[in-house]
């Protein structure tokens, strides 16, 4: 390959001699014999252009190397960059013609071939533009082949006549090799794809198969329309309708894991968005314990040992101290105090064992365990057995921000190294492992009936902390399960109202009111109050549509007290406001919003509640 004179990126394939070399980096006997079939049926219409329309290692550059080798002269063949940067401003400019065409001036053979490889992907008028250029180059006698993926195949619709060749003839299992299989599989991951949609490819490697309802039972967002459109673009995943037709299962089996880790985890890293190193990694274990979890619910114990090992060189690779402080290394050992860490050998760390026991088994079999329900919202409260328990080891807010980060987190799982991220990250790593290890010290003799009891909730697995969610629930779940009544649940309006009416009850002030939280509890806290707000504003929705404007005024007006940052809580408040006939206080409500949203945001209020102003100014309510 070379570049022409003048700084030009388009790239030229002239020597034959490159092309052989190219193609025989595929020494697989029977693929060779499969893209021989290929190149021999394209360009059979000399009047249409070809398209190899395929994932990114699939061998798709390599069948339109075996073509031009096949039934071309090395000086007719002109080959462009199509992810370079000039190629789009060449196709916006209308210049690529007239390279073309100095480039053949002269030329003896009238046939000429034009290749367009890795073709990214265009705006509408760039790809309008390169198609004008490939029906003009087509009119001249030319023929034009594209190489592109599925996602940047942005000349479909204005090229609908063309030939096309799919990654599905290409993957075909009955000739393309497993390796060249795996590593298509392994090169979508670092495809140029939304990071929704390579998260849900990674995620179904890792599982062999999965739908958007599975991945969010076990802490990840996926929607339901993402299996379909992953299938579409890339062959080597099957999609079928799941078995109540309501969605879609994505699968894709045989792939092995090790080689795809690397991806997996950079994948997980730029999901989460953070700049701390520390901080990715232990959400990253976080994530990938969760997933071997499942897979060992669902009964794929090699599958779930081979990411536990992955999981374990990622803690081994962290430097790690004993301390005399810490609780004790065994899940289900006894609460002694002053019990000695012993960090776990090379080879003898078996993180996420004990977490699948306790899912397998259901209830422990301990007969002095007794249930624990922790309060989050406004102060922190323990009930054990529904009897209040004071304890003086609760008094440090790092003991209180653990457990709260504890009882929050997925399957009520921290990792160690993320929990001291977020709490101590001015700290080197070994004051901070001491530091967690003493804040779990007093959590636990917190959490423990007395200082001798054999009832332990906190647990522990290798540097993964956990407490046992068939003894300790908490009112945050409650409030969930409420929120799910009002906005999702198929019940009774006066049964909404209710389960509104106790979401606000129990909500206070906030988790932890009134203590400083650290970043991941801040988001929590968050998420809680916007619920809160949501599930008022629903409730508020449901009454007007039942006629009671009594009860959408009263919720309408507890959502206002205690948030007066959301433009739709103003907009509600105003409705139902003019619906009461309460005139001057809904034209007092939209400049109370318009001047917050000036103050705060510097603009001005939506087209919705502007209409709903001048419907009221206008007597139109």
């Amino acid at each position: 390959m070379r570049q022409n004179k003048g700084g030009s990126l388009f790239v030229e394939t002239i020597a034959s001699a490159n092309t052989k070399k190219l193609i025989c980096e595929t020494n697989y006997q029977l693929f060779d014999k499969h893209l021989d079939a290929l190149a021999a049926k394209i360009l059979m219409d000399p009047g249409v252009p070809c398209f190899i329309r395929a994932p990114r290692s699939s061998g798709r550059t390599t069948l339109a190397l075996r073509y031009v080798q096949r039934h071309w002269a090395s000086d007719d063949v002109h080959w462009l960059d199509g992810k370079a940067a000039s190629f789009a401003q060449g196709v916006e400019a209308g210049t690529i013609r007239h390279f073309l065409a100095k480039r053949v001036t002269g030329s003896s053979s009238k046939n000429q071939l034009l290749i367009i490889d890795n073709l990214a992907f265009l705006e509408d008028h760039q790809a309008q533009c390169l198609s004008d250029d490939i029906d003009g180059l087509i009119e001249d006698g030319w023929r034009v082949l594209v190489v592109t993926t599925p996602l940047n195949d942005c000349l479909e619709r204005l090229q609908s006549d063309r030939q096309l060749v799919k990654g599905t003839e290409l993957l075909d299992p009955g000739h393309c090799p497993l390796e060249l299989r795996e590593n298509c599989a392994a090169r979508f991951l670092t495809d140029e794809l939304p990071l929704e949609m390579r998260l849900f490819a990674m995620l179904v490697m890792v599982l062999a198969e999965a739908d958007g309802e599975e991945l969010r039972a076990i802490g990840f967002e996926a929607r339901d329309d993402l299996p379909a459109i992953i299938a579409d673009l890339n062959p080597l995943f099957t999609c079928e309708k799941s078995a109540d037709g309501q969605g879609c299962r994505l699968s894709l089996k045989g792939m092995p894991l090790k080689p795809i880790v690397e991806e997996i985890k950079a994948v997980l890293s730029e999901y989460h968005g953070h700049s701390d190193f520390e901080q990715v990694r232990g959400l990253v274990i976080e994530d990938l314990t969760r997933l071997s979890v499942h897979l060992l619910k669902r009964g794929q114990h090699a599958r779930s040992h081979e990411l536990l090992a992955c999981l374990e060189a990622m803690f081994d690779s962290a430097p790690s101290q004993p301390d005399s402080t810490a609780i004790e290394p065994t899940p289900w050992s006894a609460g002694q105090s002053g019990g000695a860490l012993i960090e776990p050998h090379e080879g003898e760390l078996q993180l996420g064992h004990a977490i699948v026991e306790s899912l397998k088994s259901g209830k422990r079999e301990r007969p002095d365990a007794q249930s624990l329900f922790v309060r989050l919202f406004g102060r922190l409260e323990i009930y054990r057995d529904m009897v209040r328990v004071e304890h003086g080891y609760l008094s440090g807010s790092r003991v209180r921000s653990l457990l709260a980060l504890l009882l929050l987190s997925p399957h009520k799982c921290v990792v160690r190294d993320m929990a001291i991220q977020q709490f101590w990250p001015e700290m080197d790593h070994e004051r901070g492992v001491r530091n967690f290890h003493v804040a779990c010290s007093r959590l636990k003799l917190a959490l423990a009936p007395n200082r001798d009891s054999g009832s332990g909730y906190l647990l522990r697995t290798g540097t993964l902390y956990h407490l046992d969610s068939s003894l300790v629930t908490t009112d945050v779940d409650l409030f969930e399960k409420l929120a799910h009544t009002v906005l999702f649940g198929d019940t009774k309006h006066n049964e909404c109202f209710d389960a509104a009416y106790e979401m606000e009850r129990l909500h206070c002030d906030g988790i932890l009111a009134g203590d400083k939280l650290p970043g991941a509890l801040e988001h929590h806290r968050q998420r809680q109050h916007d619920l809160l707000i949501d599930a008022l504003l629903a409730a508020a929705r449901i009454a007007d549509e039942l006629g009671d404007l009594t009860t959408s005024l009263w919720f309408t007006r507890r959502a206002y007290d205690r948030d007066h940052s959301r433009e739709d809580v103003y907009r509600a408040l105003m409705d139902a406001q003019i619906k009461s006939g309460q005139r001057t206080s809904a034209i007092e409500t939209y400049f109370a919003c318009k001047s917050f949203l000036s103050e705060t945001l510097g603009i001005l209020p939506s087209v919705r509640t502007t209409a709903l102003y001048q419907d009221l100014l206008l007597d139109r309510g």
